[in-house]
This record gives C-alpha cells, sequence and structure tokens, in this order.
C-alpha cells in the first residue's frame, strides 16, 4: 500500500462516524469551550491532511511521476506510440500501476531494473511492446537484440518486442 493508499479512502466515512460517536461520549458532560474545541479539531484533520498530502503529490516540481507522463502533450505522445489493446511490458514503476494507470495501457510490470531480465523473459511472449523509463536504468544489451525502438519522449523509450517464430 505504500503507493496505493488511496484505496483506504472508502473507509474514511465509517471511521469518521465512529470517531464522531466517540468525540460525542467524551464530550457529553464537558465544559462548553472544550466541545468546541475537540469538534474544530476533529474537523480539521482532513483539511490538515489535504494541505500536507496535496501540494506534494501534484503542485512541487517533484510531483512523484516521470515528467513525461505528468505533462499531457508528453503522455499523449507516449500514449499514441502504441495501440490501445497491445500489451505491453511496462516499467520500472515501483509501485507497479502508475505507469499504466497514465499511459492508459495494460499488460506486465516491471517493478525495478534488476527484475528486467527475468520478467522480460518471462512476459516476452505474450507483449507486443516495450515501455522503459531510462532515467532509471538502461536496458540489457541481451534484451535490446529483441526490441526495435519506434518512439522516445524524453526518458520514456517506447520499442516494439521482435517476435521470433520460434516465440509464439
Amino acid at each position: 500500500m505504500k503507493y496505493h493508499e488511496y484505496y483506504m479512502m472508502p473507509y474514511m466515512i465509517i471511521l469518521s462516524l465512529v470517531a464522531g460517536f466517540g468525540m460525542y461520549k467524551l464530550t457529553q458532560n464537558s465544559l462548553k469551550w472544550a466541545k468546541y474545541l475537540a469538534y474544530s479539531c476533529f474537523y480539521l484533520v482532513p483539511v490538515i491532511a489535504v494541505i500536507r498530502i496535496y501540494p506534494a503529490r501534484w503542485l512541487t516540481d517533484t510531483h512523484l511521476l516521470p515528467d513525461e507522463l505528468y505533462y499531457s502533450d508528453t503522455r499523449e505522445s507516449l500514449i499514441r506510440a502504441v495501440p490501445n489493446n497491445s500489451l505491453c511490458i511496462v516499467g520500472p514503476d515501483p509501485s507497479g500501476a502508475i505507469f499504466f494507470y497514465m499511459l492508459h495501457k495494460k499488460g506486465f510490470g516491471v517493478l525495478n531494473c534488476a527484475d528486467m531480465i527475468q520478467d522480460f523473459e518471462k512476459y516476452n511472449k505474450y507483449a507486443t511492446h516495450l515501455y522503459w523509463y531510462e532515467k532509471e536504468c538502461a536496458i540489457h544489451s541481451e534484451i535490446l537484440t529483441h526490441l526495435e525502438i519506434i518512439r522516445e519522449v524524453g526518458n520514456f523509450k517506447v520499442y516494439r518486442i521482435k517476435k521470433n517464430k520460434s516465440t509464439n
């Protein structure tokens, strides 16, 4: 859940109701100013969370996405490089899903550079294209012999996987 904590957001409604009921019980016999302070703190928590998370994720130069996926013109160029119905190998993406989401593609993710050779051999017979973020690491020369570059956008390279007659 390191990169996907947003999946927990539906539970916020239930947790808010439980916390609100607990606050009600705690402040039932308190002074009026203590009640206002407790409820103010309760409602400020989500606001403070947004102030803490939102700018760091989307409004700074380090928006946790490669620039090629963050900006719409370069992202669209990458999306259009490959037909939408093609299965792709995408990586290295430590989240396992963010690159797929931004590229509107499906296929197989490579989590880190060290797994590339093993994952390429495993998914090569199914995938037709490879999206590779070269800022993290270059593709191993052994794998490059199976690839044909079709687009380069910044640090992203898009390859067509050459199919051997023995690979079906």
